[in-house]
């Protein structure tokens, strides 16, 4: 049997109740992606014809549904001019080098930015954490250690509040914005399939500051 398309890593609804109505629809769209991998498997596997005739007609709804979310999405994206000095237009992004080396610039400037924002400093670590799981191939620098000689003038003396986590999910939300925009229209294989890899990446790091924006947010 074809694996389930709704695993773990899917987010629950109070999850995707605190993402922008972008990264919603880019959710729903990953979501109905893999359901019609699931049902297009299934076809595949099965050798009963009522079966496979039933699992390519549910294919084929979920690719209509995806192509609907698209439309949605890219609606979404138009609706708040992103002004972010870190990512270029998608559309630019012709070859899987090209995403590595734009990938490595944004990254590296976006983990630094990171170091004047006045984050928890376990949040800090966490968003660095989820990066450098995909970084390695990126040959983008540890920024951790960078981090830690910054000089402090740079870092005010302000404590942690959720101005701070706003403007990371900022950035964070420009770079799942780009890898996602550059998933959608690359014509290259390989520059899909990485894109794809940076997008859940870049997902996962959203959920993890929308949670942490709640969580300071919220009366103790």
């Amino acid at each position: 049997m074809p694996s389930a398309w709704l695993d773990q890593a899917t987010p629950v609804a109070a999850e995707i109740g605190r993402l922008s109505p972008y990264a919603c629809l880019a959710e729903a769209v990953r979501n109905e992606e893999k359901a019609f991998a699931f049902f297009s498997d299934l076809a595949g596997m099965t050798e009963d014809p009522a079966l496979q005739a039933l699992a390519e007609r549910l294919a084929k709804e979920e690719l209509q549904h995806a192509q609907r979310l698209r439309q949605a999405r890219r609606k979404a994206y138009r609706l708040p001019e992103r002004n972010s000095s870190f990512w270029p237009a998608p559309v630019g992004i012709n070859s899987e080098k090209e995403l590595l080396s734009t990938a490595q610039q944004g990254e590296t400037a976006f983990l630094q930015s990171l170091a004047t924002l006045n984050l928890p400093p376990n949040l800090e670590r966490q968003i660095q954490a989820i990066t450098r799981e995909v970084l390695p191939a990126l040959g983008v620098p540890d920024s951790h250690g960078e981090n830690d000689r910054i000089d402090p003038a740079r870092r005010s003396s302000a404590s942690p509040n959720d101005s701070g986590i706003r403007k990371a999910l900022q950035g964070a939300e420009d770079a799942f914005a780009f890898y996602d925009g550059v998933t959608a229209q690359a014509v290259d294989q390989a520059a899909m399939f990485q894109a794809q890899a940076l997008s859940e990446m870049a997902l996962d790091r959203l959920k993890l500051l929308y949670n942490s924006l709640a969580a300071i947010s919220t009366p103790s």
